[in-house]
């Protein structure tokens, strides 16, 4: 198989977002493209080895990522490998996000989960202490003049109460974080989030852990409202985006293998 200028693209995008649903890639790289075309092109990039299917997505549809082949030959680093049908939903969902923050221009640099855990292992292995946890991504933006680190976390279902007691108060004690963005399904589980990181701050004033609404994100990202006990703005109000500032993309859409997202990997080393 003869790989398209189009092939290439969509896999260094699969490269650096891990993973990616049909619909997804359609949307991407198919614009105005017959259904019936884009999954026939996948199949036969997939008999190339140089994708693979993944299952278990809530709407029945398959999302796909790079086979070990594919990884190597465009030089990905930290190619994402494990799926977890309990999972892929969510990572999906993820994609989708960064998809969309990488639309308006919001990320200078965006490290995902799968690279983060690789390179917590490789620390835990060296160090032999205790395994870190990591968060959703690790998300560098502008926020006036300077450049802040985001830890973020995408909930699609809630988890019991002491859990996040638990994940906020590890949180608390990064020092290196500007913020911990929680994007959330509704409004009920942002409260939810504020009392126990009250309860975890014990009553003290601590805007770190700041939420928004998912499907307002999804829907209408630079108009999201970014929240916190304290305070509440629109998303381009509070953060500097290539949309307001009409310049080109920032390096967050630039290749996996670039010196910019080494250095952002380097960066997410110092976090976590």
């Amino acid at each position: 198989m003869i790989c398209t200028k189009r092939d290439t693209e969509m896999l260094q995008t699969l490269g650096r977002y891990g993973v990616l649903s049909t619909d997804q890639l359609a949307k991407k790289f198919f614009v105005n493209v017959a259904m019936t075309t884009v999954r026939r092109r996948l199949r036969a990039i997939e008999k190339a080895e140089l994708i693979y299917r993944v299952h278990g997505l809530d709407n029945g549809g398959v999302a796909w990522a790079l086979t070990k082949n594919a990884a190597q030959k465009l030089g990905c680093a930290y190619p994402a490998r494990h799926f977890s049908r309990n999972s892929i939903t969510h990572d999906v969902a993820l994609s989708e996000v960064r998809n969309v923050f990488e639309g308006v221009g919001l990320c200078q640099s965006w490290v995902p989960e799968h690279v983060l855990k690789t390179q917590a292992y490789a620390n835990q292995h060296r160090s032999n202490d205790e395994m870190p946890f990591v968060p959703d991504a690790i998300v560098s933006v502008r926020q006036k003049t300077e450049s802040r680190v985001i830890a973020l976390e995408l909930e699609l279902t809630g988890k019991n109460q002491k859990r996040y007691e638990n994940i906020l108060d590890r949180y608390r004690r990064k020092k290196t974080l500007w913020a911990v963005w929680y994007l959330v399904p509704n409004e009920n589980f942002g409260k939810m989030l504020e009392k126990v990181w009250r309860k975890v701050n014990d009553g003290r004033r601590s805007d770190l852990l700041i939420w928004s609404l998912l499907p307002s994100l999804l829907h209408d990202p630079l108009n999201t409202h970014v929240r916190s006990e304290h305070f509440s703005y629109s998303l381009k109000s509070l953060f500097l985006t290539t949309v307001q500032s009409k310049v080109t993309a920032l390096p967050g859409a630039l290749s996996e293998s670039t010196n910019t997202n080494k250095s952002s990997e380097k960066t997410s080393e110092s976090v976590f």
